[in-house]
């Protein structure tokens, strides 16, 4: 069944601000990268119902039904626990003083008003959490709080799953069975899911396309193996848009330069960047992203010297 999100509004803080106005197919799962403080956690606060201050509409349809979760010009605002979202924080927010099997027995009962509840055995040993059942929450290294989050977010069977660098906290041996094992759930179970992660080589393995944000807006959407992101959120701002993509025109090895030609959201441009930018380049396929640190050029004092 069709699955689509629309979101469109504004959301006013001191100091900062988001703005976005997206309409998502939801039919394969999105990914949301960008630097720290461009919105990527935000934006998923509004869409689950955590920002009440959040002006503008979040339009959703899930399972073949459309609802509106927010639109408060008309009054209306569908409260949290009534959108049946599945939110995996980046601090993994368990209940403290419970034991991990109690943190999942909590999303069992969920489930069970809905619907069979899943295998719950073989998910907890494919996150390998079947040694810390008993353990109390609050005694788990950071890793094996986010594992155990994870499971008991997928186990309340939720309509759609916000994910917020979930595996941040994990080893790569563990970072890359908890890969496999979402990407194997999600084709089971159909979830739409929106997954934030500052790792592009993460993101790549889980979703076919991608947003990328900066400074509380959508700078790039597209294929998650073609968009690349600028290290340095000032280079965004100053170069009046989102680097697509990059051609190397010239590039002395020796003194470090590089001129490049930029591709920006609206307008092909060239620009000479400036000592200490860093820039995302795609190159060749499958796409892989790298920095390249620019040197300031020399003068021609420095040339002559040489």
């Amino acid at each position: 069944m069709s699955a689509r999100l629309l979101v469109d509004g504004r959301l006013a803080r001191s100091g900062s601000s988001i703005d976005v106005s997206v309409d998502l197919d939801l039919s394969n799962p999105i990914g949301v990268s960008g630097p720290t403080g461009a919105g990527k956690t935000t934006l998923l606060r509004m869409i689950a119902g955590l920002e009440p201050d959040f002006g503008g509409r979040v339009e959703v349809t899930l399972d073949g039904q459309q609802e509106i979760w927010s639109e408060p010009s008309r009054g209306n605002l569908v409260p949290v626990h009534r959108r049946h979202v599945g939110f995996v924080f980046q601090d993994s927010r368990l209940f403290p003083g419970r034991t991990v099997q109690a943190n999942l027995d909590y999303a069992i009962q969920r489930a069970r008003a809905v619907g069979p509840v899943q295998d719950v055995d073989s998910m907890i040993r494919a996150l390998k959490i079947e040694s810390l059942l008993n353990q109390p929450a609050e005694l788990l290294s950071g890793g094996e709080r986010q594992r155990v989050a994870i499971a008991r977010t997928l186990l309340s069977k939720p309509k759609l799953l916000l994910m917020d660098e979930p595996m941040a906290a994990n080893d790569n041996a563990h970072r890359d069975a908890l890969i496999a094992y979402l990407s194997d759930w999600l084709e089971k179970h159909k979830i739409p899911m929106i997954y934030v992660s500052h790792s592009f080589a993460e993101l790549r393995r889980i979703v076919p396309q991608c947003l990328v944000m900066a400074r509380g807006r959508v700078v790039a959407q597209g294929g998650a193996a073609e968009v690349s992101i600028l290290s340095n959120e000032t280079a965004v701002e100053d170069a009046g848009g989102f680097f697509h993509a990059a051609t190397v025109l010239s590039a002395d090895t020796v003194k470090g330069v590089l001129t490049v030609q930029v591709s920006l959201e609206e307008t092909d441009s060239l620009k000479r960047m400036a000592a200490g930018d860093r820039v995302g380049f795609r190159v060749g396929e499958p796409a892989s992203d790298f920095g390249a640190l620019l040197q300031p050029e020399p003068n021609e004092n420095e040339r002559e010297s040489d």
